[in-house]
């Protein structure tokens, strides 16, 4: 009984902690909260005035598709496609299709992959699970298969390739993740020559420079590399094999998925649709690494692992994408955080996302600002080693082989913020 007590006592004072957290978080840093509420009210109405261009967005994919087609030729993909797709391809294609087999995506591991999938779970009424059992059943007859992969529509998401490797180290190893196990654990044991038994057991120090060296060495021996880190033109989805009436980057996915919507709505592929729909499924997304953030903690729960760490990397990694302001410490106290469940930590995070909407600009820095950071501690060896993994990548989808604020070195790195200081 006084046990019970204890718990709501400590339940009830949380509570009113959190509270005051809240009102703490308003008024933090008051260079930041200047104007932010009228801020936030002109960005909203700009968004809503605001048109997607479609016309705009349909010529940028001609020139993207124009792109691909020539470099494929120059890296000897000699065909026209003229021939129809073969049975290899089509057994290979990593494809989710749409219930009336008119919509394929290929997915690509770090490529928006999650929004997009939640974007066709809404409007085709069929989750991700669903799109994969009809594309198997589709591939299970070749008759059927060949004529869906040559009718359905069908696209794919590309992103700069030196990025798309720091997201999923940020979001695979760096935030408190079950991947630690699952995947950190295999590449430690090949990359470091003398990992502590707690390192192989939960895989949760992996560095930035430990992947890359794993992506190197299995690249050049032509060894399996994760799907989240290996080339995009992987033959899963191969565009040089594979015809793909659109591509989409992560860049501009957000007006891409509009454009996607507007065309199938108009040829009545899918019904009606909610008009704020990129912007929801964006916000669902927002919550998903918090979410492996405590699940995380229950599997680490008898390991030495710094609780206040985890706590730290989850917080350091909103930081690093660009949705807290880095002039906003994490305001837990270590006595308080086995009392943070959940929806407390969300509603923090939330109100420092608002806080951080008047910095906006600088706020967004972080992301090239974290990342310039990470691969700082490469070195120009590796680096170079990498442009031969990620340079087809460049070429087919118009990036640069060798972007100057990543192996130019000769000036140096402005910030004092460590953004990976809890590793």
């Amino acid at each position: 009984m006084y046990r019970r007590m204890e718990v709501r006592y400590l339940y009830f004072a949380i509570t009113l902690w959190c509270i005051g957290l809240d009102f703490k978080l308003l008024i933090y840093k008051p260079h930041l909260e200047q104007n932010s509420r009228q801020s936030m009210v002109v960005n909203r109405i700009i968004e809503i005035k605001s048109k997607v261009n479609f016309e705009a967005i349909e010529e940028r994919n001609t020139q993207r598709i124009q792109t691909l087609r020539t470099s494929c030729k120059a890296l000897g993909y000699l065909g026209d496609y003229s021939s129809g797709i073969s049975t290899s391809v089509i057994s290979g294609i990593r494809a989710h299709i749409s219930p009336a087999l008119d919509v394929l995506f290929c997915r690509v591991n770090k490529c928006g992959s999650t929004l997009a999938l939640e974007v066709m779970r809404r409007v085709f009424d069929c989750d991700t699970d669903c799109l994969v059992d009809i594309a198997m059943n589709v591939k299970s007859s070749r008759e059927l298969a060949r004529k869906v992969f040559e009718k359905a529509f069908s696209f794919m998401i590309a992103r700069e390739p030196y990025g798309r490797l720091f997201s999923s180290y940020g979001n695979l190893f760096y935030l408190p993740k079950e991947d630690w196990i699952s995947r950190a654990v295999k590449i430690i044991k090949q990359v470091r020559k003398h990992p502590s038994e707690e390192s192989l057991q939960f895989g949760h120090d992996l560095t930035f420079f430990e992947l890359i060296k794993y992506i190197v060495h299995n690249y050049e021996n032509d060894s399996y590399i994760d799907p989240h880190v290996r080339p995009m033109h992987h033959a899963s989805c191969n565009p040089c094999s594979y015809r793909f009436d659109f591509l989409a980057k992560i860049e501009t996915l957000s007006s891409d998925l509009e454009y996607l919507l507007h065309d199938w709505h108009s040829k009545h592929v899918i019904n009606e649709y909610p008009s704020n729909i990129i912007a929801d499924v964006k916000d669902w997304t927002t919550w998903g690494p918090l979410k492996h953030f405590y699940s995380t903690i229950n599997l680490t729960v008898n390991s030495s692992i710094p609780l206040n760490k985890m706590y730290l990397r989850t917080w350091t990694y909103y930081q690093m994408k660009g949705l807290v302001s880095k002039q906003i410490d994490m305001p837990f106290r270590d006595s308080e955080l086995w009392y943070i469940d959940f929806n407390i930590y969300r509603r923090i995070l939330t109100n420092a996302m608002k806080l951080s909407e008047s910095d906006r600009k600088n706020v967004e820095n972080q992301r090239l600002e974290a990342m310039k950071q990470a691969y700082s501690t490469v070195p120009m060896e590796y680096m170079e080693r990498l442009v031969n993994v990620v340079k087809d990548d460049c070429l087919l989808f118009g990036y640069e082989e060798r972007p100057a604020f990543l192996f130019d070195r000769s000036t140096e790195d402005k910030t004092d913020f460590d953004y990976f200081k809890a590793l």
